[in-house]
């Protein structure tokens, strides 16, 4: 008897198969990308190709920089459960008339205070790296808001030098653009050493002024070795307990492996020329790792069982094999992969899908050449899991293909 009713309830669990719905809206989406998710995830009337039995419960989940939006509700047939079909539609409402306000924005703007530190060591004025950073920080600037203000400081040094001397703030927190690009024009490298601990202190003085709401620390340099490595990590565990985030680009064939202690992710960029160029046009210093957003969904959502279907609109972001690690992790990097790994494993992350159908949807400006390098990592990643990835595209998800 037992047996028989442990039946039926696995096989009630699996006619009542859930959806899950993860959308990355950091760039906002298209009024085409809203209405093919209120298709897919809002339960037609009266319709015999709705993809929801009933008592099918749809998870929708979406984040952007800074905030992340969340909301259930349980399909129900309108004639016959009126009261829960009303509230499953208010709560569609509530959720995508959030998700709307992130509409697609015609330029990305930099709408945080930003600390550039910029690396102004001897080794920096070979294979054209400065002028790389130089033309990629000018971006940055110049995409920045109206109300965001940016400082920069650089750092270099030698040994027997003052500490004062070792860094400078070449300009002080301002939202004047003109000033601000003035002073990136005038950086030179110099003929020192890395002495990245006094560039970061001095950040942090900087930041004890201002407050460290809304500011981001971004660090350039091409440092194989730090000289005052011991005081560079001081002050990297202090931006971890105040909340700061300080965000490494490794450049001219940087140490990224080493350069990962002084991030506060342990993600590092490692550019090259081409992945800098690239900056210009796709990066956003505030945002976190999508992959670290999409577990942490993961492994707080409901339990995700067999039968389910989860749909994922992701953002293309770097898939360069070049590099091992991006502030937007590198997907295409097997090093990247296992260092996910190893974080999820300290984090206490423990992702399982047990059978259930994946579908990704790929949003965003689009590397045809390099889509086959994201879908590889999307079924390792999700089949690490034990899910399926049955569908990888750009094209628009409809309900035939789920």
């Amino acid at each position: 008897m037992r047996n028989i009713v442990a039946a039926w309830l696995l096989l009630a669990a699996l006619l009542r198969a859930d959806t899950y719905v993860v959308v990355d809206i950091s760039q906002g989406i298209s009024k085409a990308v809203y209405n093919e998710l209120g298709l897919l995830t809002f339960p037609e009337m009266k319709s015999e190709e709705n993809i929801y039995r009933e008592g099918e419960k749809v998870h929708l989940y979406a984040f952007s920089e800074t905030r992340a939006l969340a909301k259930s509700f349980v399909y129900h047939d309108r004639n016959r459960h009126e009261a829960a079909y009303k509230k499953g539609k208010k709560v569609f409402l509530s959720f995508f008339s959030q998700v709307r306000k992130h509409g697609v924005k015609k330029r990305k703007q930099l709408g945080m205070n930003v600390i550039f530190v910029i690396d102004t060591s001897g080794s920096m004025k070979q294979n054209g790296v400065m002028d790389e950073v130089k033309q990629t920080v000018a971006y940055l600037i110049r995409a920045k808001s109206k109300k965001a203000k940016i400082a920069i400081v650089t750092f270099d040094g030698k040994k027997g030098m003052k500490p004062a001397k070792r860094a400078r703030v070449v300009a002080d927190f301002t939202r004047d653009k003109r000033k601000l690009l003035a002073a990136v024009d005038a950086i030179e490298p110099s003929r020192y050493d890395t002495f990245l601990g006094e560039g970061l202190d001095r950040a942090q003085a900087l930041l004890d002024r201002i407050g460290t709401r809304r500011t981001v620390v971004m660090l350039f340099t091409d440092g194989k070795a730090v000289d005052d490595a011991e005081k560079a990590h001081r002050i990297v565990e202090r931006f971890k307990r105040e909340g700061v985030r300080l965000k490494v680009v490794a450049v001219g064939g940087a140490d990224a492996q080493m350069l990962q202690s002084f991030s506060t992710t342990g993600y590092v960029f490692n550019a090259t020329s081409e992945d800098l160029r690239a900056m210009r046009y796709a990066m956003q210093v505030g945002s976190d790792p999508l992959f670290l957003r999409l577990n942490d969904f993961l492994d707080n959502a409901p339990p995700i069982k067999a039968g389910d279907r989860l749909i994922v609109y992701s953002r293309m972001m770097n898939v360069d094999a070049q590099s091992d690690f991006y502030i937007v992790p590198n997907t295409a990097s097997e090093r990247f992969y296992e260092e996910m790994k190893r974080i999820n494993e300290k984090r206490g992350s423990t992702i399982t899908l047990n059978g259930a159908a994946v579908y990704v949807r790929v949003l965003g400006r689009i590397d045809a050449s390099r889509l086959n390098d994201l879908k590889l990592f999307y079924r390792r990643y999700f089949g690490d899991a034990g899910g399926s990835l049955r569908y990888f595209s750009t094209a628009p998800l409809s309900k035939e293909r789920l």
